[in-house]
């Protein structure tokens, strides 16, 4: 054999095992599999937004306490108890698919592996879930992720998330555009008979996503969506919308429901309001949340709606605070509100930090806007119409 020869198939053996794509299919369908910190909504990052490096399993009911925990007038805290009860469901449903794809595939046939069943959440494990990851075209994959009770028959099986992404050359592992769903009402089959909920959960999340490198725009819909369906019975319908850039500037929108406003002079309630919350984080400078409340007792106030302006230091300490009632496109400043509301200058923010809103550019009240906030890195497919545009 000629030496140009032997020297073409020694190549070739190295390349195949260094794992290149076109001779590791099975390291290119690992990639292709979600992971949380390239999903997750952030206002500022870390504990507050419910991104931990514990199981999420274990901790899901907290979120409803998180948002009890909240002042009204605590504009920051309640968005980022919207987002931690939103996070905690993606880091439940994502955690075993990142924990799978890095297991030896029980079958692969084909473009199509197998990963599992493994036992979930770590130490308190309720269910079993399967990873199938399957590549449809180049540089396109499909997966889903299955649960059924722990140690049931494999014809118990349930849909529990799934999802598609296009990655190009080049991409980082788990990183492309595409788009996936959470099943949180398949999930809460999934609990024990007896004892406290693992799982306890309700609705849908739909999900679109795109990435740059390290950063980030993601596109939540929610359908009838609620952390604790017995905690918090408030289930929400709407749109919420981020990014975060590879510097760890962010931006976020929520929608959120719950008693934020009593009704005026000791009347009877008339439900919850409807809060939608924007927040920017500039790392080592500090920030600015708004919140427009609408629905519930707002009306009998006689504003359209109320609109809530904060700025917060590097600290995440409040250095100024108002709350605007607002009329025809008209904000005006809430002299006599409760104590908290208003609190220091604007003139203490700052100009760093400014989002573009304020009370005479108050922001829109549309809980359903599928648009990306201001200065997205990334371009995200938008969500997709439900969990069963997404089998397979």
């Amino acid at each position: 054999m000629k030496t140009t020869k032997r020297m073409a198939i020694f190549l070739a053996f190295l390349a195949a095992a260094c794992g290149g794509s076109s001779s590791n299919p099975v390291a290119e369908l690992q990639a292709a599999t979600p992971d949380v910190a390239g999903l997750s909504l952030e206002t500022t990052g870390g504990a507050a937004d419910g991104l931990t490096v514990s199981p999420a399993g274990s901790a899901l009911a907290a979120s409803a306490a998180a948002a009890s925990g909240c002042e009204p007038y605590q504009y920051l805290c309640n968005i980022h108890a919207a987002v931690t009860g939103l996070n905690e469901y993606v880091q439940a449903a994502v955690e075993p698919i990142e924990d799978l794809a890095q297991t030896t595939p029980t079958s692969v046939e084909g473009n199509v592996a197998v990963f599992g069943p493994v036992a979930y959440p770590a130490g308190t494990a309720v269910a079993d879930f399967r990873l199938t990851v399957a590549k449809v075209a180049e540089g396109s994959f499909q997966w889903k992720l299955e649960g059924k009770p722990l140690g049931g028959a494999d014809s118990s099986y349930l849909l529990v998330a799934a999802g598609r992404i296009v990655r190009a050359t080049g991409d980082l592992p788990h990183r492309g555009h595409g788009s996936l769903g959470i099943d949180l009402d398949a999930l809460y089959q999934l609990n024990p008979a007896t004892g406290p909920a693992v799982f306890p959960g309700e609705g849908k999340l739909l999900l679109g996503f795109g990435h740059s490198g390290e950063a980030k725009a993601v596109l939540y819909a929610l359908d009838k969506f609620s952390p604790d369906r017995v905690a918090d019975p408030n289930p929400v319908s709407g749109i919420l919308a981020g990014w975060k850039s590879a510097a760890g500037l962010t931006r976020v929108r929520i929608v959120s429901v719950g008693e934020y406003l009593g009704a005026p002079n000791g009347g009877a309630d008339a439900g919850d309001e409807t809060l939608l919350g924007r927040a920017g984080w500039f790392p080592g400078v500090g920030g600015r949340a708004a919140v427009v409340l609408t629905g519930g007792d707002v009306p009998a106030y006689g504003v359209d709606f109320f609109l809530g302006l904060s700025c917060f230091d590097e600290s995440q300490s409040d250095v100024y605070r108002a709350l605007y009632g607002c009329t025809a496109g008209v904000c005006t400043l809430v002299a006599n509100a409760p104590a908290g509301f208003n609190v220091g200058s604007p003139s203490a923010c700052d100009p760093a930090t400014d989002i573009g809103i304020d009370e005479k550019s108050p922001p829109s009240t549309s809980t359903t806007d599928p648009g990306m906030e201001p200065g997205a890195p990334a371009v995200p497919d938008l969500p997709p119409a439900s969990m069963q545009s997404l089998s397979f």
